[in-house]
């Protein structure tokens, strides 16, 4: 039991493409996200100026995203590096024994606490099924398999356990005989997706296999959108507003310049509702 145990704190990597859209998440999400925490960002480029955050620096990490662009060759090496970047804060670099991650681009727009009465993680599921990563994470740990089939835990944001990690991290240690951090990359297989792993998805699995009476699951209304709307607002829990879709606020200019004029006009809708959202106070 985790009883009286209720601090924790947010690990957020920032990607290049992401950094004009985390500080729109970061002040949203403080208005809803529950409990006593800190917040910490990590961006391989330059550091990030938003208030009520701490910057963490290439240099706190063991390994360079140089490295794996070295080992991997092709263009998913950036985001390797940072599923690794959120194993290594959640087992070593954060203070606290929890670790909240959230993507950049995740929005909550409801009240929403992470830990239950008696201080238990809960766990958000999707119904989402990618088999390359489950090859991944069984060459890792051959005892790692999808415990329930309806469920994922691929949902934009994920609870860490310091000591949880770091046991399963000792289990493929010892399994692969390497270090973890090289077994993640060495066992990837981009000739079969561009999409091989998942860190979300093997921890998530592995306390359901290991930790049952550790953990709780719930179900919250969620999706990926192109276009904030008021539906979204008012009958969702989260959202995100991913970098593929090109009509973030940072994009109305160039759809304008390229005559995507219906890019354009979502993106002023967006720039809109997170405007919108930036009123509402703090819970």
């Amino acid at each position: 039991m985790y009883k009286n145990n209720l601090d924790f704190n947010i690990f957020i990597p920032v990607s290049k493409k992401d950094k004009n859209i985390v500080k729109n998440a970061v002040d949203n999400n403080q208005k809803f996200i529950q409990g006593s925490y800190n917040i910490f960002l990590f961006s391989d480029n330059k550091p990030l100026n938003i208030s009520n955050t701490k910057f963490l620096k290439k240099e706190d990490f063991p390994f360079t995203k140089k490295e794996i662009e070295n080992k991997i060759k092709n263009n998913r090496a950036g985001w390797v590096y940072q599923q690794l970047c959120k194993i290594y804060f959640a087992s070593n670099l954060n203070p606290s024994r929890f670790t909240l991650v959230l993507d950049s681009d995740l929005f909550f727009v409801k009240p929403i606490k992470f830990f239950d009465e008696d201080s238990i993680p809960i766990y958000t599921t999707s119904e989402e099924f990618h088999k390359p990563y489950f090859d991944h994470m069984q060459k890792l740990l051959p005892q790692l398999h999808r415990f329930d089939e309806k469920e994922s835990g691929i949902v934009h944001h994920m609870v860490f356990d310091k000591k949880i990690i770091n046991e399963m991290i000792k289990k493929i240690e010892k399994h692969t005989s390497t270090n973890f951090y090289d077994a993640f990359i060495d066992y990837l297989d981009f000739e079969m997706t561009e999409s091989p792993c998942s860190e979300y998805e093997m921890y998530f699995n592995y306390i359901q296999i290991y930790h049952q009476d550790n953990h709780n699951k719930r179900k919250l209304k969620w999706k990926n959108t192109s276009c904030i709307n008021k539906d979204l607002l008012t009958s969702y829990d989260f959202f995100s507003l991913p970098h593929y879709a090109q009509t973030r606020p940072n994009n109305l200019f160039k759809n304008i310049f390229n005559c995507k004029f219906t890019k354009a006009y979502m993106s002023l809708v967006n720039l809109f509702y997170l405007l919108t959202l930036k009123s509402i106070k703090k819970e």
